[in-house]
């Protein structure tokens, strides 16, 4: 919830703000004239998810890779939900150094964290999320396993928290993604989508 006061006055008190909705406070005039505004506060309410998810354990190579509820207030979590989209399709967990890969290329397998694979290893396959590299920042896009010529295999996310990959999409789930650089996070939302709920990010966290 929400309350507002100017000069002692309450203009808005516990407005209900849902948990899908990001926004702005803004202060601003009905009419072109000079305003000046002496003190502006910003507080938090008990109870609110003000600060970032912490991870029991730091991440290591054999974790699952899951999707958890994105962090609020515009803070990046590192630790469990920054990823570097690399230019070799390459999904890397920042903090762990770690990269996303698939436990094989069929339909129901999971995705774990593993050390990034060179060009020619065995398992360089299983870690090429093929992904549109630029729009993917701009707009929901699918991200493809196995590399661009397997591209009817996708990352599938559900809001139960679950990761795999699949050729379709079931209720509560979903095959595009949008990146967003500032926090490096792989969201499931570039605009709330109602059906979804809370955006949901990829993450490596215990």
């Amino acid at each position: 919830k929400a309350t507002a006061t100017a000069n002692g006055k309450t203009l808005v008190k516990n407005a209900k703000v849902r948990g899908t909705e990001f926004g702005f406070a803004a202060i601003g005039a009905n009419s072109w004239f000079p305003l000046q505004v002496e003190s502006v506060a910003i507080t938090r309410t008990e109870g609110s998810e003000w600060e970032a998810k912490q991870c029991a354990s730091p991440a290591k190579a054999g974790d699952l890779v899951s999707v958890g509820a994105c962090p609020r207030n515009g803070m990046p979590n590192e630790e469990a939900f920054a990823w570097e989209l690399v230019p070799t399709w390459q999904l890397r967990h920042i903090a762990s150094g770690l990269c996303a890969q698939a436990e094989s290329l069929k339909v129901g397998s999971r995705v774990v964290l593993a050390e990034c694979a060179r060009s020619g290893d065995d398992v360089r396959e299983l870690q090429e999320f093929w992904n549109d590299y630029s729009t993917i920042r701009n707009n929901p896009r699918p991200i493809a396993a196995g590399g661009v010529h397997n591209g009817d295999l996708k990352l599938i996310g559900n809001t139960k928290g679950t990761l795999s990959l699949a050729k379709n999409v079931s209720s509560g789930s979903w095959s595009e993604w949008t990146y967003f650089p500032n926090s490096a996070q792989l969201r499931n939302q570039y605009q709330i989508v109602e059906d979804l709920g809370y955006p949901l990010c990829l993450q490596a966290c215990t």
